[in-house]
C-alpha cells in the first residue's frame, strides 16, 4: 500500500485556478516520488457534493494520512481544521515551502511513511 499524504494548504471560498494548479502541481509531485497524494480539491470541485459533504469526506481522508504536505499558502490563523487535526493527529509534516524536489533527502523517502501494522 502507497503512503498516504494529505496536501494542505490555504483554498479561498471562491477557488481560482491559480489555487487549483497548486495543489495539482503538489499533487504530480508527491506521486512522481511514490505517494498517493490526497488533494483536497478533487471533493471541493465535485459539483455532486455540498461544501459539508466535500469538506467531511476531505476530513476522513486526512485521518487515514500519515503526513501532510504543506504549501507555503497555508495560513495557520485563519483557522485552518484541517491544520489543526493532523496536528492533533500528530501527523508528519512536510515542507512544502521548499522545492519538495530539492528539499528531499534520503531520511524521508516512501519507506519511512509506512504505515506498521499492528
Amino acid at each position: 500500500m502507497k503512503n498516504r499524504v494529505y496536501i494542505l494548504g490555504y483554498v479561498p471560498k471562491e477557488i481560482s485556478k491559480e489555487c487549483e494548479n497548486k495543489f495539482f502541481a503538489a499533487k504530480n509531485t508527491l506521486t512522481k516520488f511514490g505517494y498517493e497524494a490526497i488533494n483536497p480539491l478533487d471533493n471541493l470541485l465535485d459539483k455532486s457534493l455540498s461544501e459539508n459533504a466535500a469538506k467531511r469526506k476531505n476530513l476522513g481522508l486526512l485521518a487515514q494520512c500519515k503526513a501532510v504536505y504543506v504549501l507555503p499558502c497555508i495560513i495557520p490563523e485563519k483557522g485552518n481544521i484541517e491544520l489543526k487535526v493532523a496536528i492533533d493527529l500528530n501527523l508528519i509534516f512536510i515542507n512544502g515551502f521548499l522545492n519538495f524536489e530539492l528539499s528531499i533527502d534520503k531520511k524521508m523517502n516512501p519507506e519511512i511513511l509506512q504505515i506498521e501494522e499492528g
